[in-house]
């Protein structure tokens, strides 16, 4: 099995020195073929992964965020890449790394990885490892976005303080939706909604948890909506 390391520029705080230190330690100490590699312009990630397409016996250790790991994701569905992918989270908010339990994670934990399958969502013929979510989400994430970038140092709090910049001005959206439940049949939908969520994996914006039952593996996804509602009720549920 060989070993290759993705570390993005550009995710989190930029540094990666502790991170590459340790990895060069792991493996040379344990006598292991392994390649660093660190994203130098837009879209070196997918030359990455186009380089090693057809690479069956290699793992590819994404070090970034949700976003670099979104980018490989949608490159290796496009091309039909044959390695398997990891991640190490070293972004902003590395929601889809909270569906696993990191908590004593070492980098000798990424030899000889246990490889298993994980569902994705397809939307608009692009992919979501994640969660795909609509309405008043999407102007929270824009917030955020722009929080970051005059003070990259806010991190995942950003997302928090996007909600508390909005709260006073949240639109309503429209919905039409039909959505097939397993075996309880179709399930149809209309009004109007505060946001929606469909979730593969459990957390989204910093740590917010839409889907506390959301499984990666199970052939399912998760369907969480919010009516309109008034702001008095709407300032409860932001904490919980």
């Amino acid at each position: 099995m060989k070993y290759v390391f993705l570390l993005s520029s550009k995710a989190g705080a930029g540094s990666f020195s502790e991170l590459e230190h340790s990895i060069v330690k792991c493996y040379s100490s344990n006598n292991l073929k392994y390649t660093i590699i660190k994203t130098e312009h837009k879209n070196h990630a997918c030359e990455i992964v186009q380089k090693y397409c057809d690479c069956s016996d290699v793992v590819l250790y994404v070090c970034s965020g949700d976003g670099t790991l979104n980018e490989v994701i949608n490159k290796m569905k496009e091309i039909n890449a044959k390695f398997s992918v990891g991640l190490i989270p070293s972004g902003t908010a590395n929601d889809f790394s909270k569906n696993f339990d990191y908590s004593n994670f070492k980098i000798e934990n990424t030899i000889k990885p246990v490889i298993d399958d994980i569902d994705l969502i397809k939307v608009n013929g692009r992919y979501c490892v994640n969660v795909l979510s609509f309405g008043f989400d999407t102007v929270i994430l824009n917030s955020a976005y722009n929080l970051l970038k005059k003070n990259p140092k806010l991190r995942a709090n950003a997302y928090p303080l996007a909600v508390f910049q909005n709260i006073f001005k949240i639109p309503k959206y429209k919905m039409e939706s039909s959505t097939s439940n397993g075996e309880n049949g179709d399930v149809n939908l209309k009004g109007y909604y505060l946001l929606g969520a469909i979730c593969n994996g459990g957390f989204y914006g910093g740590g917010f948890n839409p889907s506390p039952y959301a499984n990666l593996t199970d052939g399912v996804l998760e369907m969480c909506l919010a009516e309109t509602m008034p702001l008095y009720k709407i300032i409860p549920l932001i904490f919980k």
